[in-house]
């Protein structure tokens, strides 16, 4: 069966990992079925690596690992070991625009709280995505309140690229899932 029939393609944050929410599961369903891509940055396991009760985070990075991880741009104290490639300028004007648009009073060179590591991250995260390609079809799925709260600005500033509830991911892929099996149907004859 050949994979994401619908081309879309779906950066999933690491706050997705381990939701159990309707929208997720059917996520993870259309991926399974190879209608969708769902895959991950390196971020999402960095975020996930800090989780402290140790059955959960072995839990939670188990599930992780089922999706693809493609590597971002290495940053100093923020990337781990072996999960990075040697990034150029456009990558690190890539972060320094994702971090300005999603904390504009924050300094990006701020790690001395468990918060500004976070914001970086979240910076790379979005870095990441769009490096592979969120500006086509499908986008970043999160509930990160941040990300979602500065996504028509993110949208300004690197056009095509969405972030998704994964309650909105679902419609979409559902929207497309529909025309797709009516063009399906078409072909072979059988009524809409």
């Amino acid at each position: 069966m050949p994979a994401n029939r619908l081309g879309l393609r779906f950066f999933v944050d690491s706050n997705f990992i381990g939701d159990k929410a309707t929208a997720c599961d059917e996520l993870r369903r259309l991926c399974n079925d190879g209608m969708i891509e769902l895959v991950r940055t390196d971020v999402v396991d960095t975020e996930l690596s800090d989780t402290k009760d140790p059955e959960k985070r072995a839990r939670l990075l188990k599930e992780s690992a089922t999706y693809p991880e493609l590597l971002g741009a290495f940053m100093v104290g923020d990337s781990r070991p072996s999960h990075w490639v040697i990034g150029n300028d456009d990558d690190k004007a890539l972060f320094a625009s994702a971090f300005k648009i999603l904390f504009p009073r924050s300094d990006p060179a701020d790690r001395t709280t468990g918060r500004a590591r976070r914001k970086r991250r979240d910076a790379m995260q979005i870095a990441g995505a769009i490096r592979y390609g969120a500006v086509s079809n499908g986008g970043l799925i999160t509930r990160d309140g941040d990300m979602l709260r500065r996504r028509e600005a993110l949208r300004d500033a690197f056009p095509s690229f969405w972030v998704f509830l994964p309650e909105e991911a679902l419609t979409a892929a559902l929207r497309l899932s529909t025309r797709y099996q009516a063009r399906q149907n078409a072909k072979i004859g059988k009524p809409g």
